[in-house]
């Protein structure tokens, strides 16, 4: 089965290490993965087209119509885009009504969705492609002396069904990580605030990220990018606001089983992307 990965899917900027390290996985496991730009899309002057009730539903059509017409399912490597797709598409499939009004835009654009399309978690494709088996046996740099702290937040209680807690433990001790789960695991990391209170947005996540570095965390997971966001590109901010050094690195699931089995290339893994580097690469 041919899997496709819509450019920056989760539609927030400076997530090119998760594009690059999940390509780059899918590549190394010999699974048929391809790469859709659809940012002209969802930031052109195309949307003056759409009704704001429509606007989610039809620039989701519009990128699944995409994956359709490679014949391909689509892959998401975060919690948001999965919640996002897999909603529109329950959505259309249960009222025709609203499916024509979105094929209706559609068609301006030349595009029809059909609804044929599978969308997959990246974490059911470690689990079920890859099979945790096969990850153990391909382990070449165990992470049996690190400590990664797993970060769940709103999106997960969303997900759950499709990427249940035991399945990301299951993917951290196949590559030898000891697991810490803190109270805050499903608490907001503060991103919804980032731009309105930015002060209130930083402590938040200061707070979190401060009782991962108390824990003796090493290393920080999560799929929810807006954790990325945070905990990496605003960790500077963040050790302002609380007033500690923690230089925390944050690395996501794909990066991780990537170091696991060898692969220390700071390019195809994407942490050029990233302004906390991993000390021990």
């Amino acid at each position: 089965m041919k899997y496709i990965l819509l450019e920056n899917i989760a539609n927030i900027k400076d997530l090119n290490s998760f594009d690059v390290a999940t390509m780059e996985l899918l590549k190394v496991f010999n699974i048929d993965i391809a790469k859709i730009d659809n940012s002209n899309f969802s930031n052109s002057r195309d949307t003056h087209l759409l009704d704001d009730g429509l606007t989610t539903l039809v620039i989701d059509a519009y990128n699944l119509a995409l994956v359709e017409e490679a014949n391909a399912n689509l892959i998401c490597y975060d919690d948001f885009s999965f919640n996002s797709y897999t909603k529109t598409k329950e959505c259309l499939k249960t009222n025709n009504k609203l499916r024509d009004e979105v094929n209706v835009k559609l068609a301006e654009l030349g595009k029809e969705y059909r609804g044929n399309v599978k969308i997959t978690h990246l974490v059911d494709i470690i689990t079920q492609n890859i099979g945790l088996d096969n990850l153990k046996e391909r382990v070449k740099n165990s992470f049996s002396d690190f400590n990664i702290a797993l970060y769940y937040g709103n999106g997960y209680c969303q997900t759950k069904e499709a990427t249940s807690i035991k399945q990301i433990e299951d993917i951290l001790c196949a590559i030898g990580a000891k697991v810490i789960k803190l109270d805050s695991i499903y608490n907001s990391c503060g991103f919804e605030y980032l731009n309105s209170h930015t002060k209130i947005s930083h402590q938040i996540a200061g707070e979190m990220l401060l009782d991962m570095f108390d824990n003796s965390a090493d290393i920080v997971t999560s799929t929810e990018t807006s954790a990325f966001i945070m905990f990496d590109k605003n960790q500077k901010a963040l050790e302002c606001e609380m007033g500690r050094d923690m230089r925390l690195p944050f690395l996501n699931l794909a990066q991780l089983i990537l170091l696991a089995t060898g692969k220390v290339d700071s390019k195809k893994i994407g942490l050029e992307y990233h302004k906390i580097e991993p000390k021990f690469i």
